[in-house]
């Protein structure tokens, strides 16, 4: 049990780091040189850990721990998802902050005790959906490109 639990507990760390530096680092840096990324990679590698560190020390069960994990994966990235999915005047800009919005708020819900008994991943999806929409709506623009084909 203890090897299947490392073995997932280090390539969502992997994955995480990654996504960081090439997904989001490369686009705020895109001219990035292997050596910096080694050098970001590593650094993130150290702050991520930590951060699963200080999570392990507040939850100790690992249903909790999965459960905790789901509260802001689904409230950061299924809404996002779906919206890029299905609407045409989603922006970049407006997915990023559902995202971020999503993430923090749920994070904070779960922290401060999920008051009313709600799950955090509910005021989670429903802020992430308001900042994208509202986000999306302030800088969408006819000249932007879209990847969808008409239909």
């Amino acid at each position: 049990l203890l090897a299947v639990l490392m073995s997932s507990a280090d390539t969502y760390l992997l994955v995480s780091v990654q996504t960081i530096v090439k997904d989001i680092m490369g686009e705020l840096m895109p001219r990035t040189s292997e050596e910096t990324e080694l050098k970001l990679s590593r650094i993130f590698t150290i702050v991520l850990g930590f951060g699963d560190l200080l999570i392990s020390l507040y939850i100790r069960g690992v249903y909790e721990a999965l459960m905790f994990a789901w509260t802001f994966y689904a409230s950061s990235l299924g809404i996002p998802a779906l919206v890029a999915l299905f609407w045409r005047k989603a922006t970049k800009i407006g997915v990023l902050t559902g995202i971020i919005v999503g993430f923090s708020s749920s994070i904070l819900w779960k922290i401060i005790g999920s008051p009313y008994g709600l799950s955090p991943s509910i005021p989670g999806s429903i802020l992430c959906g308001l900042a994208i929409v509202i986000v999306s709506l302030l800088t969408y623009s006819e000249k932007t490109i879209t990847p969808f084909p008409e239909v």
